[in-house]
């Protein structure tokens, strides 16, 4: 199910009966994908500084890694990629909460 091809964007009518179901759609989902659009802008930078953010958690040693000067300029250069991410079109529809709240696995 892709929103943008499933719901006629136009008839307001539609649209607003298939908002008022996407908490069922995106429940049901087994899994979903989160199309941020083609990769550019530092998206990978951004996706790999997520990855390793996540793994961190896990790390009882993650501050010693964060805290090197090598490491700062990489940070710069992640947050910059994470802002650009995060500007994608994607994040500018209502329903965006809703997907990532119900989803049970989203790959992105």
């Amino acid at each position: 199910w892709i929103d943008q091809l499933c719901i006629d964007q136009k008839n307001t009518e539609e649209h607003s009966h298939q908002v008022g179901v996407m908490h069922e759609i995106f429940h049901r989902a087994r899994d979903m994908v989160i199309w941020l659009g083609p990769d550019g802008d530092g998206s990978r930078i951004a996706m790999d500084f997520i990855r390793t953010v996540d793994l961190a958690d896990d790390n009882k040693h993650a501050e010693k890694a964060w805290a090197t000067q090598a490491q700062v300029s990489v940070q710069v250069e992640a947050l910059r990629a994470l802002k650009a991410l995060f500007q994608r079109r994607y994040w500018n529809r209502l329903w965006v909460i809703q997907e990532i709240m119900y989803a049970r696995r989203i790959a992105v």
